[in-house]
């Protein structure tokens, strides 16, 4: 059975959209946003979360990101969309992990 990875995610731009081609010519944009969630735990208390993702834009969206996706035109809420790719990572001993969005 196939299986589906699509995600949406809302909330604010992190940082302008860095624009680099692949070796064969292909665009992409990579950028960082922060979503924000608030939720009550067991005792009752209010607790703000927010989770960072990397976003790399391809080819047309990578265009687009370029574009019209600029921090200081960004105060609002931006709205990507694609698959989730989650990478590990050893950094000085300590493992870690990414989240990324593939649009």
């Amino acid at each position: 059975m196939k299986g589906l990875n699509k995600v949406q995610l809302i909330g604010n731009l992190g940082k302008d959209p860095e624009i680099r081609f692949t070796p064969d010519g292909k665009q992409v944009a990579k950028f960082s946003m922060a979503v924000n969630r608030a939720f009550n735990n067991k005792e009752g208390d209010s607790i703000e979360d927010t989770q960072w993702f990397n976003i790399d834009a391809w080819t047309g969206l990578a265009k687009v990101a370029e574009e019209q996706i600029r921090k200081a035109l960004a105060k609002g809420i931006i709205l990507p969309d694609g698959y989730t790719y989650v990478s590990d990572h050893k950094r000085e001993q300590e493992k870690t992990q990414e989240k990324d969005l593939l649009s």
